[in-house]
């Protein structure tokens, strides 16, 4: 119940009927919570939910109007003012400084790549596949990686990705090997049949097929038992692609 409430607080885009259930969910929630823990005194924060769905209606999402990113950047304010003769002027210098180096050292569009290993092509399931979209030889020799960092983002072999939308359910892939050949990237993943969403683990309940599907990074965008269940968090990242993508939770 609190993950609902927590899903439909943090997104980006609310309808009026959703805050008729925001608000429904929130009495229950404050009710089953006196009734669990009949010793404990109900917070501040508990009395701020109430008011969640008659501001969401007045002012838009609440997303909007997170003082987080506020928060994290007065962070940086207290622990860089030392001089407290010329206050103003110590923390501009440092914060021009700090501004330069993150532009400086920041690559978006460039991959990072972790330590590269050596493998024959023919050791890859469907390496048929795999030849003809780096257009290379069956018995040449590819380099493999653990883990690249792509736009931001970090990929590593295990890992889940959504790879698109079929009949409204996420479809998901495990990433089972990276290949790197000259400056192109593909992601060797596993493809998985999503079965259904499970309310009580507020997770997409998803079966192994083990169909290997490579994937172009640049261009597309461990576990024993082949059952997993995948919770997405709260928001949903559009790509230029028009992929969508998640970041995942195992359980």
């Amino acid at each position: 119940m609190l993950l609902n409430i927590f899903n439909i607080v943090f997104s980006p885009v609310i309808t009026e009927g959703m805050t008729v259930y925001l608000k429904h969910l929130i009495a229950e929630h404050h009710k089953l919570f006196r009734e669990l823990y009949p010793q404990c005194n109900s917070i501040p924060k508990h009395h701020f939910m109430i008011h969640y769905p008659r501001c969401i209606r007045e002012i838009d999402p609440l997303l909007h109007f997170w003082a987080m990113r506020f928060e994290a950047k007065h962070k940086f304010i207290k622990n860089s003012v030392k001089n407290f003769k010329t206050i103003t002027k110590s923390l501009a210098q440092k914060h021009q400084i700090a501004t330069a180096c993150h532009w400086e050292s920041l690559s978006i569009k460039t991959i990072e790549c972790g330590p590269l290993k050596t493998r024959a092509l023919n050791d890859f399931p469907d390496c048929e596949i795999i030849a003809e979209k780096l257009q290379v030889g069956l018995d040449c020799d590819i380099n493999i990686t653990s883990r690249i960092r792509y736009s931001g983002t970090e990929y590593r072999t295990g890992r889940l990705i959504c790879i698109k939308i079929e009949d409204e359910m996420p479809v998901f892939s495990k990433i089972t090997g990276i290949v790197r050949e000259a400056e192109q990237y593909l992601l060797v993943a596993s493809e998985f049949e999503t079965v259904c969403f499970v309310e009580h683990l507020h997770s997409f309940h998803a079966r192994g097929t083990w169909k290997n599907v490579p994937f172009d990074l640049q261009t597309s965008y461990g576990f024993e038992e082949p059952d997993l269940h995948a919770v997405p968090v709260s928001y949903l990242m559009y790509m230029p692609t028009t992929t969508l993508y998640f970041d995942f939770k195992f359980y």
